[in-house]
């Protein structure tokens, strides 16, 4: 399905999440529409762009059917996230500089783990999965770095993020592999 596909492009589940990429608040010009910011070609994609973020950020969720008002909305988000123009590595991209500008003169620190995703409850369901954990659950794995502003702990978003599939069997001596070597390196 058209769901499935934009997920797996993306690396995110079809339901809700519960993660917040970032508050665009706290950066000057973001979706205004001015001459702030040129992360698209085009003024209909910034401006679904801007509005689909906008939605994120206000509702707390990735889930396109909550973000869209109806259904006319949902089918725009979904088509501006298929455009082959708009990629993860674009988006990474404008946030990692939007963090970088808001932590410039600022002793940041850079926090990162990495986490599995298992969907082996709805593997009926899921497809293009790779294996995690025990070696025969499927699902992804997610490597996010997020910054934060050493003295007050504000959030200022995440400076990069990896979503991976494993598709063959952990190393029986994953432990003593040097870092280089290892799938999250």
């Amino acid at each position: 399905s058209m769901s499935t596909d934009l997920c797996m492009r993306f690396g995110l589940a079809e339901e809700e999440s519960g993660v917040i990429l970032f508050l665009p608040s706290r950066f000057g010009g973001l979706g205004d529409g001015g001459d702030g910011y040129r992360v698209f070609r085009r003024p209909a994609p910034k401006k679904n762009g801007a509005q689909l973020l906008a939605r994120v950020c206000e509702r707390q969720t990735i889930g396109l059917r909550k973000l869209g008002d109806d259904r006319a909305e949902t089918v725009k988000f979904r088509r501006f996230l298929m455009n082959e123009r708009v990629t993860v590595e674009k988006m990474v991209a404008r946030v990692r500089a939007r963090v970088t500008e808001a932590a410039a003169g600022r002793h940041v620190l850079a926090i990162q783990d990495t986490s599995e995703i298992n969907y082996e409850a709805k593997r009926a369901r899921k497809h293009g999965l790779g294996t995690v954990g025990n070696g025969s659950d499927v699902g992804r794995f997610v490597h996010p770095v997020l910054t934060v502003e050493a003295e007050s702990g504000q959030c200022l978003g995440l400076t990069d993020v990896q979503v991976w599939r494993r598709f063959k069997k952990k190393a029986a001596d994953y432990r003593k592999q040097p870092i280089e070597e290892k799938e999250s390196y």
